[in-house]
């Protein structure tokens, strides 16, 4: 049995109407990838990254929250020593054209004269990974 999410009530208007639109675009989205397709890709992918990566002890970032959930389905398929942690950028701030990148939070491991795997949610013209190699370069 499917559970319906219930709409509780916050006092402002506006994000009782930003739940129903997400709701709705929800109710109206087409399921792309079956989650076992999902599982065989995340299942290959870990199987070549543990090709390349699982004799090195990489530091493995997450870039929040976007790469979240997915980092999350990744990180028990590679079966090797790694060190995790995370970044937190912004160059949207809720626009639909990017802009100068804003660093919220930088990892606290060192990532001097380590193999870092990037993990991201979005490549669209690539900026932001060169800002984030030119960051890994210089730590």
């Amino acid at each position: 049995m499917r559970l319906q999410p219930e709409l509780i009530p916050v006092g402002d208007s506006k994000v009782q109407t930003a739940i129903e639109n997400l709701l709705r675009i929800r109710e109206q989205s087409d399921c792309l990838y079956t989650r076992s397709e999902v599982d065989t890709v995340v299942r290959r992918m870990a199987m070549d990254i543990s090709r390349d990566l699982s004799d090195c002890n990489p530091v493995v970032l997450c870039v929040m929250y976007g790469a979240l959930v997915f980092t999350g389905q990744l990180l028990p398929e590679l079966d090797f020593p790694l060190e995790f942690s995370y970044l937190q950028v912004s160059r949207y701030r809720n626009e639909t054209t990017g802009s100068e990148l804003l660093w919220k939070m930088v990892p606290e491991l060192s990532l001097t004269s380590r193999n870092i795997l990037i993990i991201d949610a979005l490549l669209d013209e690539g900026n932001t990974l060169s800002e984030f190699v030119a960051f890994c370069k210089q730590a």
